[in-house]
């Protein structure tokens, strides 16, 4: 009888002990990390929107009128001279930082898969688990959390 009592008792301390409140405390996963996917796709998407309209500021701004610089050298006998369009260094500088900042979409959108991947194999779902309660086992639902693995 010893023996009995003693199995029970380590058995409801297991059951209340390894199992999970009825009411999750903690909030639901998988729509934080659709949030997050969410936040970040807008991100990438600023990111590319802004940089394709920088890169076509850079080629619609008119090149202006040429200048034309003396180097002070000669080359047999003929004058060297350096010649550029007035604004090239502002249709550049328009065109380096368009094309920096749609490069830089990318890896914000490819966390952006990965967030939403995570959010599809991260899941709460009620599972049964037989608890003592009165001294008898009943099924009662305890929530856990889902992983889809891969392999």
């Amino acid at each position: 009888m010893k023996k009995q009592f003693l199995f029970i008792l380590l058995l409801v301390l297991a059951t209340n002990v390894f199992s999970q409140p009825a009411t999750p405390t903690t909030p639901a996963v998988k729509t934080d990390y659709l949030k997050k996917s969410k936040t970040q796709k807008t991100v990438a998407n600023i990111f590319l929107a802004t940089g394709a309209s920088c890169v076509l500021a850079g080629y619609l701004i008119p090149k202006g009128e040429k200048v034309t610089v003396s180097t002070g050298g000669t080359l047999w006998g003929i004058p060297l001279e350096d010649a550029y369009n007035k604004n090239d260094n502002i249709k550049g500088t328009f065109l380096g930082i368009g094309i920096l900042t749609m490069l830089s979409s990318i890896p914000i959108y490819l966390a952006a898969h990965h967030s939403k991947k995570k959010a599809m194999r991260l899941s709460f779902k009620n599972e049964t688990a037989p608890q003592l309660q009165n001294s008898s086992f009943i099924n009662r639902p305890v929530p856990s959390l889902a992983l889809k693995t891969s392999l």
